[in-house]
């Protein structure tokens, strides 16, 4: 079941959603933009955790152990966004409450030179989708190109879609 509450910036969407989980039982996973909102729900609900990263584990890998224990966890979208196939059946039974819209495409501007250059040295291939359309590319293993770094975790979870425009 979805729920949508949509009302104007300021009207306790916030705080409605605090009241719900103080009130009902968990376990929920509450995403925010802001880690000072994350920081407010942790404050406002004692029950809830926020993944935190340590010397042995990044962040996403706390997310995996704090859904594995059904917790109640508060993150950002941009942990939200590196969610993996495990991680998701780690949120059956959960009550996702998601503030705020997530940004789900994000458009990157390549030139096609650049573009040719990166699949003719095999820094990006066609992966299991539809080679004749082009619709999925994988970053291949070569890190040198650190300007394409930010992208390796969409690209190793199928998430890059190439798309041509042509003029």
């Amino acid at each position: 079941m979805i729920k949508v509450i949509d009302s104007i910036m300021g009207s306790g969407k916030t705080s409605w959603a605090i009241q719900k989980m103080q009130k009902e039982t968990g376990p929920f996973l509450y995403i925010t933009p802001l880690l000072t909102e994350v920081e407010r729900i942790v404050k406002e609900c004692p029950e809830f955790v926020q993944p935190e990263k340590s010397k042995i584990q990044n962040k996403a890998e706390h997310l995996k152990e704090l859904l594995a224990g059904r917790l109640n966890i508060a993150a950002t979208h941009q942990l939200f966004r590196y969610i993996d196939k495990e991680t998701i059946g780690l949120l059956k039974g959960y009550t996702l409450i998601l503030d705020e819209v997530i940004e789900v495409i994000e458009l990157l501007k390549i030139k096609s030179e650049k573009l040719k250059a990166l699949f003719d040295r095999e820094i990006l291939k066609y992966g299991e989708g539809d080679s004749k359309t082009g619709q999925a590319i994988l970053i291949g293993d070569e890190k040198r190109l650190d300007e394409f770094q930010i992208y390796q975790k969409d690209a190793e979870l199928g998430r890059l879609i190439l798309v041509c425009i042509f003029r």
